[in-house]
């Protein structure tokens, strides 16, 4: 049995553990930082605007998250909400959580009566969510500053 649930400040530094698990599988390369994602996360979750949906298993284990944020948006005057991370365990994917803590966290938005949910993806899901009704907005590039 899965239950989903807001995190509390506690959850966070379990929470990492997935997120770096998260960073390691989508870009390998990369050397994440769990120690600064926990201070953001803690700092951001002092906030209001700012939410951690977990799924947890029976025996505690946390399984999957998602994060996001809300704010007002002054060039559409209108409250958005933008989701960070997503991440659910391989042994937990094809199963319902990836809907429960998505359902929970528009649950969360329509709370700050958010209008417009965007977020992140990595380059080789956008043809999954374009099928999900989301359409790009914005393309985020990437290079490094020493290269300029």
């Amino acid at each position: 049995m899965i239950s989903v649930r807001i995190a509390e400040p506690e959850d966070i530094p379990q929470v990492a553990e997935l997120w770096v698990k998260m960073v390691k599988e989508i870009y390998p390369g990369n050397s994440p930082r769990a120690d600064w994602w926990v201070d953001i996360c803690k700092a951001l979750m002092s906030t209001a605007c700012y939410c951690i949906v977990l799924a947890e298993s029976a025996d505690g284990k946390i399984v999957g998250f998602i994060d996001g944020l809300a704010f007002p948006e002054p060039s559409t005057g209108m409250m958005h909400g933008v989701g960070q991370h997503m991440y659910i365990s391989p042994e937990y994917r094809n199963t319902s959580v990836a809907l429960k803590i998505y359902r929970r966290i528009m649950q969360v938005a329509r709370h700050f009566k958010v209008k417009n949910w965007e977020f992140f993806c990595a380059a080789d899901n956008t043809e999954l969510w374009t099928k999900k009704g989301y359409i790009p907005q914005r393309i985020m590039m990437r290079r490094r500053v020493a290269d300029v």
